[in-house]
This record gives structure tokens, sequence and C-alpha cells, in this order.
């Protein structure tokens, strides 16, 4: 009998251990699944000689925040790029809703389509003496705000950015047609330090007309139509011809659509505020408003109207 009961008890506690180490022994297959960075995801990029390459998301943005903005900036004004970027690259995977813009690869690496990267065999080049402080910097900037996104209505958002704003940033509408509404015109006094801020550029009457495919008479009789809000040029009349201001602007090769022009002895000089598109985050703004203090969501929430910072992975 004694016997009986010894053994009853040696299978009670038999079941017992087998039931604990079944849970453990499934959690130990979850844990060995090859996922690092708190599950960045594993995105596809379109690179240089449109080879397409595999990386981490994580990984990947080491090399855009480099691309993108100086190292020397403040930290939270890489922090805030960080974030940017990765907002607008999580917009675009189909796991989040988005849709890719290069087929199979959801990006390239062409900064006048997606974002700038750069390649680390190349940061080695581009920093020299400075490369293991900067790569540490910016390595630090993307893990301390891993997998945060700028998200509007539950969403992460494209988040464009940008060089320099010269005084405004710009309403999506008034540079791309389509009313976003987080990306609103402000105000931004932080970016006169950019080197870019203010620009020249001068051009004969003949080259204007032979640009803009019209006659040296209405060049020299061209004017303004209409300013966007943020004090860009959004339509010039030259004779029966109307420009967009972002088509001069890429027809003369200008830093930004926020100009002005002085004609004499036969020469155009258009005086030029800023440089890039406009809408979105000025990155020399955020380095001015990081140089006085402010955080890295401070810096986003300024730029972006009324999008939360969400952590997504």
């Amino acid at each position: 009998m004694i016997f009986k009961l010894r053994l009853i008890v040696a299978y009670i506690i038999l079941l017992s251990i087998i039931i604990a180490v079944i849970p453990l022994l499934s959690n130990s297959q979850v844990k060995q699944t090859p996922t690092t960075n708190n599950s960045s995801p594993i995105i596809k990029v379109l690179g240089r000689d449109e080879q397409i390459f595999e990386i981490e998301l994580e990984e990947f943005l080491v090399g855009v925040v480099a691309g993108e903005m100086p190292a020397d900036f403040g930290f939270d004004a890489l922090k805030a790029q960080a974030v940017a970027a990765r907002s607008y690259i999580c917009a675009l995977l189909p796991e989040f809703g988005g849709k890719g813009k290069h087929g199979e690869a959801v990006i390239c690496t062409n900064s006048a389509c997606c974002q700038a990267y750069i390649y680390p065999e190349e940061l080695a080049v581009k920093w020299g003496e400075h490369n293991a402080e900067n790569l540490a910097k910016i390595k630090t900037a993307v893990s301390e705000t891993a997998g945060e996104v700028l998200s509007f209505e539950g969403k992460p958002v494209s988040a464009p950015f940008f060089s320099t704003c010269g005084g405004h940033t710009e309403n999506s509408e008034d540079v791309w047609q389509a009313a976003v509404p987080y990306l609103r015109s402000v105000a931004c006094c932080w970016d006169k330090a950019a080197p870019r801020y203010k620009s020249e550029a001068s051009f004969t009457i003949e080259e204007v007309a032979e640009k803009f495919n019209a006659t040296t008479e209405a060049v020299e009789a061209m004017a303004v139509a209409e300013v966007s809000e943020g004090g860009r040029v959004k339509e010039v009349t030259v004779g029966d011809i109307k420009l967009s201001g972002t088509k001069i602007r890429s027809l003369l090769g200008l830093n930004s659509a926020a100009f002005s022009w002085a004609i004499a002895q036969n020469q155009v000089v258009f005086s030029v505020q800023g440089f890039g598109h406009g809408v979105g985050m000025c990155q020399h703004g955020a380095a001015g408003m990081a140089a006085l203090g402010a955080d890295y969501k401070s810096i986003l929430k300024y730029y972006y109207t009324g999008i939360e910072i969400d952590k997504l992975y």
C-alpha cells in the first residue's frame, strides 16, 4: 500500500514537471527566432546599381540619418531626424498599411526620390578620424528612439523633411497639391545660421527666356501672380505663360521657391531664401531648437501639426 502511494506521488510530481517545462520549451523556441533591435522589421531597399538588398530597418536608419543630417548637429535634432525618417519608411511598409515605392523594394537610397543613405564602408571616408565618434552618436540617436514613429489618427505618417526653411515651412498643398493635415506652415526662426539660408543666382535675360520658353520681352515684364502662406512663390506670369514657383526653381536650379528677382544690365538676379521644398521638418531649424534645449519630441510636434509619437515595435 505504501509502495502504491509513493508511486502515485511520483507520477503526480513527474506530471507537474512536464506541465511546467512545456511552456518553457515553447518560449525558448520563440526566443530563438532571429530578430534583434526589438523586432525591427527587415526591409528591402533599392540601392546603388539598381541592386536590392535586405537590412533591418533600425540598421538602415543609421545610414539614413548619417546621409540626411550632419553628425555635429545636437543630439535631439538627430533623434528627431531618426523618428521622422523611420516614420517615412514605416508608412511605406505593407504590414503597416503602406505601399512600397519600388515594387519588391519598399524604398531606395536616392535622396531625390526617397531618402539619402550612406553605406557603412563610405562613412569612414566621409568622417575620417571622427568616424567612431560620429557613428556612435548616430547609433545612439537611432537606438534611443527605436520603434518610435509619428502617427496621425493611429497610423504612421510619411514625414518629409528638408534643409532650411528661411523663415516659414510650407503647407503641403502649395508644393505637392494634396492638403495633408499634419503638414501645415509654421514660423521658424532657428535656421538663420544655415549656410544656405540666403543665396543668389544670376542669369542673362536670354538664358531665362530660353529656359522658360518665352520671349525676352516677356521675361523683362514677368511678375509674381500668387504667393503661398509660407512666403514661397506659387505662380509667376511670363507673358502668356504661367509658371509655378516650384517649376521655376527646377528650371533655374534655385535653392528654393522663396525667391524674388531684379533685372539690370541684361542680368536677372534671383535672391533666394532657404533650401529645399519647405514641407515638414526644417533640419537646420531642428538643430537650432535643440541648441536652445528643446527635446526631440517637442521639435517633431512643432513641425508636424497634431501628430502623436507612438512606439510601433
